[in-house]
């Protein structure tokens, strides 16, 4: 009866590190390298940082989205009831929970879109020029059809 083969060292740290290939062409390969040398990195660690960097500013735009739909939901909502209440008690009470729902929509949605515009602003300008061009290519359109 045959042993069974070990596991070597080497099996395993090719379980843990798999192999990406992807082929570009000359201009795309030089253009990567310029960037990453300018800023003595690796090509890989350019990628991969590229990588992070879109997932994280993914990341802040959504997490920016729910709080400033949270606020501007909740500031609506009060104002509207607010001005109700001060008119009437029960009609007024009413009247105000309609309208301020329907206030909360609209100004949520002002406020949320401004919210995003200003933290995708704000973490735009902490990327270098180069990385800017690559999440703007990626995420420009979709900030460019917020209207605020």
């Amino acid at each position: 009866m045959r042993k069974k083969k070990r596991e070597t060292y080497y099996d395993r740290w090719r379980k843990e590190h798999p192999r990406i290939v992807f082929h570009v062409t000359k201009d795309e390969y030089e253009t990567i390298k310029e960037l990453a040398f300018s800023k003595n990195m690796t090509i890989k660690d350019f990628i991969v940082g590229v990588a992070k960097n879109i997932v994280n500013f993914k990341n802040e735009i959504e997490n920016t989205r729910v709080e400033s739909y949270n606020k501007g939901y909740l500031e609506g909502f009060q104002k509207g009831k607010q001005e109700g209440y001060n008119q009437g008690y029960q009609e007024g009470y009413n009247k105000g929970f309609k309208e301020g729902r329907v206030e909360g929509m609209k100004n949520v949605f002002q406020v949320h879109a401004l919210d995003i515009k200003t933290t995708a602003e704000k973490l735009l300008s902490l990327l270098p020029p180069d990385l800017q061009q690559v999440v703007m290519q990626y995420w420009g359109p979709y900030l460019a059809s917020l209207h605020v």
